[in-house]
């Protein structure tokens, strides 16, 4: 996350009193809405581009199942 996620977290963990990863989380989870309405609302002008997406999908899943496969 960009622009005040920064902040956010630090409201987070130092006004609610929230571990990092809880803090992380419910910033996560709370982007998530404002996300897809806007993903959806670019879909509906027309302004997705699903070639350039889908090279851009075939070339990160190795990378993202490796980095994981790691990270156990």
């Amino acid at each position: 996350m960009g622009g005040g996620g920064a902040i956010y977290l630090g409201v987070l963990t130092t006004l609610f009193h929230l571990p990092a990863a809880t803090a992380a989380t419910i910033s996560l989870i709370t982007a998530i809405p404002s996300l897809l309405l806007r993903a959806y609302a670019y879909y509906c002008q027309g302004e997705v581009n699903f070639k350039i997406g889908n090279k851009m999908l075939i070339v990160a899943l190795p990378a993202v199942i490796i980095g994981s496969l790691l990270a156990l």
